[in-house]
């Protein structure tokens, strides 16, 4: 997912409204992002425009601040800890209660969350967005090392990356990844 955000971000195309309903699988399974339709081409400028899904906004749409391609990065956030827990991590009965949730960065994780994933999740919804990890960075999380199959990290990261993390045990290339790869983020709250 992070390798086709920063496919669509390389042609300057901010997709805005990343959530379930807008992936689709290939039949090699293979992820493909659909629905373009809050999408923008914008190479040079920032945008104003409050769109998306209201589980999915960042705080910068949420405050009236101009956003550009980080609020895909933390849509890929929100996505994250749906797809672990269940449900959208600033859900709140009614609308300005998730708006108050978002605009804080109100993170909570249930126990069940292991910390490597809470630590990727927390890197991505940061509230400022400048400070969110960037999305080269995500392949090579510990997280994302440990869970993800290696004939799938192959593809996406480049050949002298990929044999300096798999030509050690898991756990040391997770831990060496830990220490240079993972700077970038910070936590939820900032």
């Amino acid at each position: 997912m992070s390798s086709a955000l920063g496919y669509c971000h390389e042609k300057h195309v901010i997709h805005r409204d990343i959530k379930p309903e807008n992936l689709l699988l290939g039949p090699k399974r293979e992820l493909k992002i659909a629905d373009f339709g809050w999408s923008v081409h914008a190479p040079s400028s920032r945008r104003e425009t409050l769109c998306g899904t209201l589980d999915y906004l960042p705080p910068e749409m949420i405050e009236g601040k101009k956003h550009d391609k980080w609020v895909d990065v933390w849509s890929l956030g929100v996505l994250m800890y749906e797809f672990l827990v269940g449900n959208p991590p600033f859900e709140a009965e009614g609308h300005q209660a998730t708006y108050r949730r978002i605009s804080r960065v109100d993170l909570r994780f249930p126990p069940e969350v292991s910390p490597e994933a809470q630590d990727l999740i927390a890197k991505l919804l940061v509230k400022e967005p400048s400070c969110r990890l960037p999305l080269d960075k995500i392949p090579t999380h510990p997280w994302v090392l440990r869970n993800a199959p290696r004939h799938s990290l192959q593809q996406y990261l480049p050949a002298e990356t990929f044999a300096a993390l798999f030509s050690s045990p898991p756990a040391a290339a997770a831990a060496a990844a830990s220490a240079g790869g993972s700077s970038g983020g910070g936590s939820g709250g900032k």
